[in-house]
């Protein structure tokens, strides 16, 4: 019987170890995080013709550069970056000649951001105690 439960406690502890090296492994943080600039920076940007695109996801602004740096900044809730822009000074000519995308998240991305977290650990802990 005491044989049995170090076998159980032994086997829950190397898949709980086992689960985490993958998720480690498959949540890498990136090494290299872009600049974060302010939008006025931007501003000066597109009026130098440096920047290649932008991609908007939410109130976040991914700008990619002709020189391929990648700078990322912050927008201003609830109003959209070309009105932005153009309040800034940006000519409607310097934006149209800049491709601006917008980028939503998969669905499968946004449900597991919110399922991931809350049933993983209650999926360790019933194989826990299916274990024991």
């Amino acid at each position: 019987m005491e044989k049995n439960l170090y076998k159980s406690i032994f086997r829950a502890t190397v898949i709980l170890i086992s689960l985490a090296l993958i998720f480690s492994v498959i949540y890498q943080v990136p090494q290299q995080t872009p600049e974060r600039v302010s939008l006025t920076e931007i501003a000066r940007l597109l009026g130098e013709n440096q920047v290649a695109s932008i991609e908007v996801n939410g109130d976040e602004l991914n700008i990619f550069l002709r020189d391929d740096t990648e700078l990322v900044a912050k927008k201003e809730a609830g109003v959209g970056v070309t009105e932005t822009l153009v309040n800034l000074g940006v000519s409607p000519e310097q934006l149209t000649a800049t491709q601006i995308e917008t980028v939503e998240e998969s669905g499968f991305k946004f449900w597991m951001g919110i399922l991931l977290p809350t049933l993983l650990p209650l999926l360790i802990f019933v194989a826990v105690f299916y274990f024991i």
